[in-house]
């Protein structure tokens, strides 16, 4: 078994260099390998061999040699098969754009010129030799609001958002939790343009070696490593990934290298304007019985998340609708209301956590 794992990494090395012709001899090799092995062998893992041959033959042939008359749909569809079989399903984007997204305005701005602008003006990028290059990483503390920007930048590019949960691709058996990080590669050059999104990224991408990490997650990491550089060489594909942490500081250093995750964007606590914002966008369908002053709000609510904050709406609008349960007529919520949840519930995030993030910015990345 030794012989498939080298031709397969073979493979991978191979095509990620752009060396296909080379790597189309490698899968089969593999596939020739895994076939010898189950001839000579009796035991009932005989059979598991020969299905991992025709595994290895139908990821060749849907890379190297996809249906000359397939059309956009055709390619689309089987990427999202791949995408289920690794559990990861259909991920339907809301009309969002960066528009949407309370504060970051430096963020937006980087992002768009170097990631929306190449992908918008294609003839014009190619003049100036301008083209999207490595990945996007967004930290920051729990709740601001780094999937619903990833989400954005998906929309804005009009690109497939698929939305990896790590726990869906992990796998301690040999081979199988680099297998999966290579199908939703694959699945997403199907889908191009795509935006492959890694939440919770430390949890498959942690410091190798260390201590919370076992040797599937190493091999890993290696194989993000190598699909990474794969992208970033080659030139006529439109794959962009992003991932988003909580804990930046767990990241291998490898992952944060020139090529990866070029882009690191630190997604602070809202600022007073972004916070106002956030309580127009939750409640602007609520009808409030006197005048809300939104900045009052905004005020009071220093420290707090994007996801505090919608939970004070979500919690005072569900008292109104009680209340007017209860009392059999319709009781429009006041600005009392809001200010009443304010004093109950406490910022989810604490100044000495802010500050860690803030002393990694200072280091790495880029801040609002």
């Amino acid at each position: 078994m030794e012989k498939v794992k080298y031709y397969l990494a073979l493979a991978i090395e191979n095509r990620n260099k752009g060396r296909m012709n080379e790597a189309e001899r490698n899968y089969i090799d593999a596939a020739l390998s895994l076939l010898s092995h189950a001839k000579s062998d009796d035991t009932p893992s005989r059979a598991k061999d020969i299905r991992r041959a025709i595994d290895v033959l139908d990821n060749f042939l849907n890379v190297f040699h996809p249906s000359d008359t397939g059309s956009g749909d055709d390619y689309a569809n089987e990427g999202w098969k791949i995408l289920n079989e690794v559990g990861i399903s259909a991920s339907r984007l809301e009309k969002t754009s960066l528009e949407d997204v309370a504060g970051l305005s430096t963020v937006k701005e980087e992002i768009m010129r170097r990631l929306i602008y190449p992908i918008k003006y294609r003839d014009l990028s190619k003049k100036y030799g301008v083209r999207p290059s490595g990945g996007v990483l967004l930290y920051g503390p729990p709740g601001t609001g780094k999937t619903f920007l990833a989400r954005a930048i998906a929309n804005e590019a009009g690109a497939a958002f698929i939305n990896v949960n790590p726990s869906s691709l992990y796998n301690q058996w040999f081979g199988q939790f680099e297998k999966n990080i290579t199908r939703v590669f694959e699945a997403a050059r199907l889908l191009s343009p795509s935006v492959i999104f890694f939440d919770e990224i430390e949890t498959i991408a942690s410091r190798r070696g260390g201590y919370e990490q076992d040797a599937a997650s190493r091999r890993g990491v290696s194989q993000l490593l190598i699909e990474m550089e794969g992208v970033e060489k080659t030139r006529d594909e439109e794959i962009f990934v992003l991932a988003a942490t909580n804990r930046p500081w767990d990241l291998d250093e490898a992952i944060l290298r020139p090529g990866r995750f070029d882009i690191r964007v630190y997604t602070p606590l809202p600022d007073a304007s972004a916070r106002k914002k956030m309580f127009e966008n939750n409640l602007r369908n609520i009808a409030f019985s006197d005048g809300v002053d939104f900045d009052d709000l905004a005020s009071k609510t220093e420290g707090y998340s994007g996801a505090d904050i919608s939970y004070i709406c979500r919690r005072t609008v569900i008292g109104a609708f009680a209340r007017s349960v209860e009392a059999g007529r319709e009781i429009r919520l006041a600005g009392k209301d809001m200010e009443q949840t304010i004093a109950e519930v406490k910022p989810s995030v604490s100044g000495k956590t802010v500050s860690l993030y803030e002393k990694f910015s200072g280091t790495s990345g880029m801040s609002a």
